[in-house]
């Protein structure tokens, strides 16, 4: 068994440079003269306990395939990755980080073991130049700008806040508009219920809350319409939901926001050999795509055609609907909105066939739209995902920023009881 030893300072903190060595993209990037890339396991974002990666690349003129498993994790002070299949007989990789005063000193202690002589007159050089130059890499990102690879969620959550939050798309269909109201967006007229959004209240709480809660209530009592306020898990003041709920709205589910640079999610589809995808946009698509979800929700979607045709009819380059085909039959139906004068791409729908999950096929058309992201210049992808696809988009290398709830007012109807309508 070969060994390398290797000590490295870092003028940042350990948990900095734990997790930028625990990044695929600087991994790869540390690696462009072997043209290596991550074909299999967690191939974007930060590597976690029990995660998985198979990298391939070029090594002494030969392609080769390496797959390793973080098999130990204790942030900040340690990791090991090991090898679980490959051309050598054995490799581990412990890292260790220290805090020492004005930063880190990072411990690396790599074994391999291929054959005594291969290893130690020339492989234990090239892998001692390889870890060198990633050390290297980390020192230059730890010390200097790391948004490449670290996308914190308190800065995905400024971005998100600054540039999604009460917004007013210019892109709402016939006979929807927009509204100011204070601090708060107010959107009326679509068939499908209102929307409030704001990027924070400011100063308003108190009676002054009641009250501004209250004129949106009146306002869509008089339309007849049902509507949502978008509530976020970190807004003020801190008693917002039971006022909201005071006011006559009923909670939905709890979702997470989750966000992530484009560049870590875009990649090619993967989909199984008898499915395909497909870009969509004549109304007897759409029709398909309210039945099929429908189908998976087990409620009322007839107003979803309605919305997306709506939406197409004022920009159609503002959406871009996608489905999933097995034969003539959907199996799964997304869309992914292009927030004008910002840098993100949103994501909506991957609702996906009971029989068909499981099989990747959430995974490349969240890839797919990606893609599309990624051809218009945007920098982050943004979801509202639910409990079963966020450990998807987490494994995508989506950072959970906040929790969004869907709080609901209905109007009465004839037997005195509240309809309930959802956002698409």
């Amino acid at each position: 068994m070969a060994l390398i030893e290797l000590e490295t300072f870092v003028a940042a903190p350990p948990e900095r440079c734990f997790d930028l060595s625990l990044s695929v993209e600087l991994h790869l990037d540390s690696t462009e003269a072997t043209g290596e890339r991550a074909i299999a396991g967690r191939t974007s974002g930060r590597l976690g306990p029990g995660d998985e990666v198979t990298w391939r690349a070029r090594h002494f003129g030969l392609p080769l395939e390496l797959s390793v498993r973080i098999t130990q994790h204790d942030r900040p002070r340690a990791f090991r990755d090991e090898m679980i299949r490959g051309p050598l007989r054995r490799m581990r990789h412990d890292h260790r980080f220290e805090a020492v005063d004005g930063g880190t000193r990072m411990l690396d202690s790599f074994e391999f073991a291929v054959a005594p002589l291969l290893d130690s007159l020339v492989l234990a050089p090239h892998f001692r130049a390889f870890l060198l130059g990633r050390n290297e890499l980390i020192k230059r990102a730890a010390e200097g700008d790391a948004s490449r690879y670290l996308c914190d969620a308190d800065t995905l959550l400024a971005a998100y806040d600054e540039q999604l939050r009460a917004q007013v798309s210019g892109n709402l269909p016939e006979g929807v508009h927009a509204e100011v109201d204070g601090p708060l967006v107010r959107v009326v007229g679509a068939k499908h219920g209102g929307f409030i959004g704001y990027r924070d209240l400011g100063a308003v709480e108190g009676a002054e809350l009641d009250e501004l809660i209250a004129r949106q209530v009146r306002v869509f009592a008089e339309r007849g319409e049902a509507f949502e306020w978008k509530l976020h898990g970190h807004d003020r003041p801190a008693d917002l939901a039971d006022r909201l709920r005071g006011a006559g709205f009923v909670a939905e589910d709890v979702e997470t926001v989750m966000i992530a640079p484009v560049e870590r999610v875009a990649a090619e589809p993967i989909l199984p050999p008898d499915v395909r995808l497909r870009e969509v946009g004549d109304r007897a698509d759409l029709d398909r795509i309210a039945a099929l979800e429908e189908a998976i929700w087990h409620d009322g979607r007839g107003w979803l055609a309605d919305s997306l045709e709506g939406e197409r009819a004022v920009d159609p380059n503002a959406i871009t609907i996608v489905v999933a085909e097995a034969g003539d039959g959907l199996v799964c139906a997304a869309w992914v909105r292009f927030a004008a004068g910002t840098e993100f791409a949103t994501l909506w729908g991957g609702g996906t066939l009971p029989a068909w999950r499981g099989r990747g096929i959430y995974r490349a058309i969240v890839a797919y739209r990606a893609n599309l992201a990624a051809h218009r210049g945007l920098r982050y992808l943004q979801v509202d995902a639910s409990d079963s696809s966020r450990p998807i988009l987490e494994r995508l290398g989506f950072v959970a920023v906040t929790t969004t709830t869907p709080f609901i007012w209905s109007p009465e109807v004839s037997d005195g009881t509240a309809g309930v309508t959802r956002d698409p």
